[in-house]
């Protein structure tokens, strides 16, 4: 549906706009924009967001809109109907501050409330055009409001928790993914997750025993990657050499003056290139040092390669992760480059862009 409910939202909320103009203007309250007053400041500041919120959703909207893909990147990642959110939040709420009319302070609150009836209608349809497929969206994303969680959404926007295949689980907890692949009996996890009770309640979910799992191969030793062991209680802990000079201390890791205080005692360290084997699966580790200087890539059974924190991805294209959180960029750049001859010959796993098959980028 081209429009939604966008024409019904228009025609509904500037007819109670003009009913409220009208007993404003009969209580004798007319506009009294003021220049110099905070409410302009702050409404000119809104608009400003707002605008520029919606042309930037705008544009990813028609990119996408002639294939018929269900949009779930980048805005769509923190609320599942951002152009209505950005209305609601931003641009009419602007608009009634730099009026600065007391009985415009409603429109808001209206327009919400509308939204709240109308979006169950848009939704029935999209539901019935992308099935499954919405329905997974709309149990992990947010309507309008922005939770804790979806607000990361800007910056990263891991997969949702499934059974890629009979081999592969991919588990997001809140905003990072960790994968566990099986063979015959055996599990083995890249990376585990923050710790929290969602990680486990999503693995379980997926039919996992953490306990069942024989070995959690690290990306590196930042908390969203590791905190999670707890969990593999009858797992081998994997590094490569160089990442316990990070949780150990020995190193500064935010901004090169913050320790980490996650001393880890009983671990394997990885220092060559050479395949690991756990039961009957294959596990290659690749170094790629930048991000942390022991950070590690693994190439699994030669199908899948986890990326950690090295890349992201951004409408389809591979790129390096974010500067402001690499140890030393410059190496992360050399690394990035290393990896790009594995990209379009195995499905790279990233911890916090998603997932991208073969040959795709």
């Amino acid at each position: 549906m081209k429009w939604g409910i966008g024409l019904k939202l228009i025609f509904i909320t500037v007819a109670y706009a003009l009913l409220i103009s009208f007993f404003s203007w009969y209580k004798g309250n007319y506009p009294q924009i003021d220049f110099s007053s905070l409410n302009f400041k702050i409404g000119v500041f809104l608009l400003i967001l707002g605008f520029y919120f919606y042309v930037k959703t705008l544009k990813k909207i028609k990119r996408v809109f002639k294939r018929k893909v269900l949009l779930k990147e980048g805005s769509y990642r923190v609320v599942r109907h951002p152009i209505y959110a950005i209305w609601a939040f931003l641009l009419i709420p602007a608009v009634t501050l730099i009026v600065n009319n007391k009985y415009f302070y409603s429109i808001p609150i209206f327009f919400i409330l509308l939204l709240g009836i109308l979006i169950p209608e848009e939704e029935k349809e999209i539901i019935s055009e992308y099935g499954e497929d919405y329905l997974e969206y709309k149990e992990n994303v947010p309507s309008i409001f922005p939770g804790l969680d979806s607000i990361y959404g800007f910056l990263f926007y891991p997969e949702f928790s499934k059974v890629l295949n009979e081999e592969l689980y991919i588990i997001r907890e809140r905003y990072a993914n960790f994968f566990i692949y099986k063979k015959g009996e055996s599990f083995v996890a890249i990376d585990s997750g923050l710790g929290t009770k969602k990680g486990k309640q999503e693995m379980e979910r997926l039919g996992i025993s953490p306990e069942n799992v024989k070995a959690v191969f690290f990306t590196h030793s930042d908390y969203d990657h590791i905190d999670g062991r707890k969990f593999f209680t009858n797992a081998e802990l994997y590094f490569c050499e160089g990442e316990e000079l990070i949780f150990n201390g020995k190193k500064p890791r935010f901004l090169k003056i913050i320790r980490e205080k996650n001393k880890i005692k009983k671990y394997e360290v990885i220092r060559e290139e050479k395949p690991i084997l756990i039961d009957e699966i294959k596990i290659t580790p690749i170094k790629t040092p930048g991000h942390t200087p022991g950070h590690c890539a693994y190439l699994i059974d030669d199908k899948y390669l986890v990326t950690g924190d090295l890349m992201r991805i951004k409408d389809g294209e591979a790129l390096p992760f974010y500067k402001i959180l690499s140890f030393d960029y410059k190496l992360q750049l050399k690394s990035f480059e290393k990896i790009r001859e594995y990209i379009n010959k195995y499905t790279i796993l990233t911890a916090h862009h998603g997932i991208i098959t073969k040959n795709s980028v």
